[in-house]
Parts: structure tokens; C-alpha cells; sequence
């Protein structure tokens, strides 16, 4: 009766699995030292720390997604993840961007190969250069 209940449960709930790799989905979590109600030290710049948070995410981010693009081969290093100068907002959100883009690589790798990879980082490179 138990197996019933599970294979039941998967067919009404179905099974999610991408037809194409995912990068750049997920939400970005800004840590709350740097939401802009807590204020601080830094409320005398032009942008937030939220704000410069969130785009060094990004561009840390994008920057990983790059370096594959290049070489599907690269092996990430901890010296490529911290090469960020700025405020400490910056270079965190680049650091974590630049994580969650190898977490994102490395399991679409897993799940789609590097050849596929590969030819969908080019395509996905020429489309924005």
C-alpha cells in the first residue's frame, strides 16, 4: 500500500526535469546587514549596499558563466571567486555570485554532459556579444 501511495503521490505531483540547462534562475538571497533599513556606514553612497550587493552578484555571476563559456573545461579556483576590489557589499556579492554560478555549472553538467553544455554556453554567448 505504501509503494501505491508514493507512485501515486509522483504522478499527480509529476516530475520536473528542464529540457535545457538553467542559469540565472535562482532568487538572490542579499544578506540583511546589507538591505538598505538596516543603514550604517554606508548610507552616504550614491547606490545602496543593496544595490551594489545585487549587481556584483551578478557580474560575479556572469563572470563564472563566461569562463565556461571559453573553456567547458575550467576548474573553478578560489583565486577566480575573490579578484573583487571594492566596498566589502561588493566584493561579498561578487564572491556569492560567482559561488552559486559554479553550483548552477556543475549540475548542469551532471545533468546535461559538457558537449551539450558546450553548444548551448556558445549559443547562449553569441546571442549576447
Amino acid at each position: 500500500m505504501k509503494k501505491w501511495i508514493i507512485l501515486v503521490s509522483l504522478l499527480i505531483a509529476g516530475c520536473r526535469t528542464p529540457s535545457k540547462p538553467e542559469l540565472g534562475t535562482r532568487d538572490i538571497r542579499v544578506p540583511k546587514y546589507w538591505h538598505p533599513t538596516v543603514g550604517g556606514i554606508f548610507d552616504f553612497e550614491p547606490r545602496t549596499a543593496y544595490e551594489g550587493y545585487f549587481e556584483m552578484y551578478r557580474q560575479g555571476y556572469w563572470d563564472c558563466i563566461g569562463r565556461y563559456a571559453r573553456d567547458i573545461n575550467y576548474v573553478p579556483k578560489k583565486s577566480d571567486r575573490d579578484n573583487a576590489g571594492g566596498w566589502l557589499y561588493e566584493v561579498q556579492g561578487d564572491s556569492d555570485g560567482y559561488k552559486a554560478a559554479e553550483k548552477d555549472m556543475a549540475q548542469n553538467l551532471k545533468r546535461f554532459g559538457k558537449a551539450q553544455m558546450a553548444q548551448y554556453l556558445k549559443q547562449l554567448w553569441d546571442s549576447y556579444s
